[in-house]
């Protein structure tokens, strides 16, 4: 079935529009708590190529140009990055650009 949204266009892009909304959906419906988005998100790292990586662990010489990487904090939160091509750890540092979602998350006190 077509959503009326997508009948206008033409038909490459909008079996594309519309695979990348079911892969979105998807993934809302498996992310139901901060555990299970974690999970899921872990899942795709991986998937992509990202490196996992010990937050209470060195990472000297675990970093290289161009990797991507990630680690979690208590299974709730997690963090992903890509190392720049111009990094050089005796010279230089990292800029972090942060995003925060909340998903549902009943609980029962």
């Amino acid at each position: 079935p077509r959503l009326p949204f997508f009948t206008n266009m033409n038909a490459a892009f909008r079996d594309k529009a519309q695979a990348t909304a079911k892969r979105f959906l998807n993934f809302v419906n498996e992310g139901v708590t901060p555990f299970h988005a974690v999970a899921a998100s872990r899942k795709l790292l991986t998937a992509a190529g990202f490196t996992e990586l010990k937050e209470c662990e060195s990472w000297v010489g675990k970093l290289a140009k161009g990797g991507k990487y990630f680690f979690s904090r208590n299974n709730t939160t997690l963090f992903a990055f890509r190392v720049g091509g111009a990094y050089d750890p005796a010279k230089t540092g990292f800029k972090l650009i942060g995003a925060h979602t909340d998903s549902p998350c009943p609980r029962i006190a």
